[in-house]
């Protein structure tokens, strides 16, 4: 668990932008039952959607780590991370539990 250091959302179009340099940029966020899709865009673009929920596959909270874009032009860029309203069939909602954002290059 992150504890006192996540960003957590629960609201649909709830989003949340982070500017970074680099080349390339991930996520460190936690995989829960109640979690949903996140949508990611990088400069304005839609480059990811990420099921942030157990699915069929976990059955407990667990810390999960996710590359959404890489081979971008190195600079400057702005990753932008909304709360959709897509889930998994199984999940009971739609949060997001970010940990730490990634970025290298």
């Amino acid at each position: 668990m992150f504890r006192d250091g996540s960003i957590m959302a629960s609201q649909v179009g709830q989003s949340v932008e982070f500017p970074f340099t680099g080349s390339m940029v991930g996520l460190y966020y936690e995989i829960r039952q109640n979690a949903g899709i996140v949508s990611c865009e990088i400069d304005g673009k839609v480059v990811s959607e990420v099921d942030t929920s157990w699915g069929p596959t976990y059955k407990f909270n667990r810390q999960n780590c996710t590359m959404i874009a890489t081979g971008l032009a190195p600079g400057d860029h702005v990753l932008r991370i909304t709360v959709t309203d897509k889930r998994h069939e199984l999940s009971a909602g739609s949060e997001f539990h970010l940990g730490y954002l990634m970025a290298a290059g």
